[in-house]
């Protein structure tokens, strides 16, 4: 008989995957030398989104964390919990270095003024095109 779509995604291993993916990507843009973290110093809504990203997973974590008790073979147990620790101490750096990043860019008066600068280019109002 066929699995449901949505049991097959939120297999243990699916999670563990999807995981694994996304922190390589998060380091891959935050910690590695080559990273561009110029936008992130810049605007708010990157640093946000990068922000969601880290929470999303501490939930696959926890996700993870919560299969743990149906796991009998305790070497397979041992060996995800290993992992588990190993994942979430790579969490606390990025959101660390996350931290870091949007710290200086309050503290930079070029990245303050950033969207107000702009603001006035964006869009015309009505009542702007009248007056003209």
């Amino acid at each position: 008989m066929a699995r449901k779509l949505s049991d097959s995604y939120s297999s243990p291993d699916a999670t563990s995957i999807n995981l694994t993916h996304l922190l390589a990507r998060l380091e891959n843009n935050l910690l590695s030398p080559s990273a561009d973290l110029k936008q992130l110093h810049r605007s708010p809504y990157h640093r946000a989104r990068v922000g969601a990203n880290i929470e999303y997973a501490r939930t696959l974590i926890l996700k993870l964390e919560l299969t743990l008790p149906n796991i009998k073979i305790q070497s397979r147990k041992h060996a995800l919990q290993t992992d588990l620790a190993k994942k979430r101490q790579q969490i606390k750096t990025l959101k660390t270095h996350l931290d870091e990043i949007a710290a200086a860019a309050e503290t930079d008066p070029d990245t303050q003024n950033f969207s107000s600068d702009n603001e006035e280019d964006l869009l015309p109002t009505p009542s702007d095109n009248m007056k003209k």
